[in-house]
């Protein structure tokens, strides 16, 4: 039987996504949507999923120019509340995490929020994937916060 409420919220979305045993692994659950891998870690104690998924492994020796568009980057990710942006610098890994309470939410809130993360994740990885973004000799003009159909939820940027 399903016990906390987040235990109960995964095993919904499992329901809807086809996956009727999906459950947390000692607080853990990773799901893959379109290739990409999402983490769904159960934090009962603060009552929230921490959400997050690998965008790029980048050089550990990254330009300040590009360590700047990350970090605009960042703050457009975060104003349009899907996530924020983290750089572990030990080994490079970009990634997208982000805070869904689960209190009082339901499988619809929760539904929303996965597909605008993957939106999310899917417009920041072709961001990345364009060199010009890498890349200390161009000029890149980061995302006003918005929505646009290449970008997801990310917006548009222009290289």
């Amino acid at each position: 039987m399903v016990g906390t409420a987040g235990d109960r919220l995964l095993s919904e979305f499992g329901v809807r996504l086809g996956l009727p045993e999906l459950a947390f692994d000692d607080n853990l659950s990773l799901l893959a949507f379109d290739g990409m891998e999402v983490e769904i870690e159960h934090r009962p104690n603060q009552r929230i999923f921490f959400i997050s998924a690998e965008l790029a492994q980048l050089s550990r020796q990254m330009p300040a120019v590009v360590l700047g568009r990350l970090m605009e980057l960042n703050f457009v990710s975060v104003m349009v509340g899907v996530g924020a942006i983290a750089l572990d610098p030990s080994n490079g890994t970009l990634s997208l995490a982000a805070r869904f309470p689960i209190a009082r939410a339901t499988v619809d809130d929760l539904s929303d929020f996965i597909k605008d993360f993957i939106d999310q994740l899917e417009g920041l990885k072709a961001l990345l994937a364009r060199p010009a973004f890498l890349s200390a000799d161009s000029t890149v003009t980061v995302p006003a916060p918005g929505r646009d159909d290449d970008l997801g939820i990310l917006g548009m940027i222009r290289v």
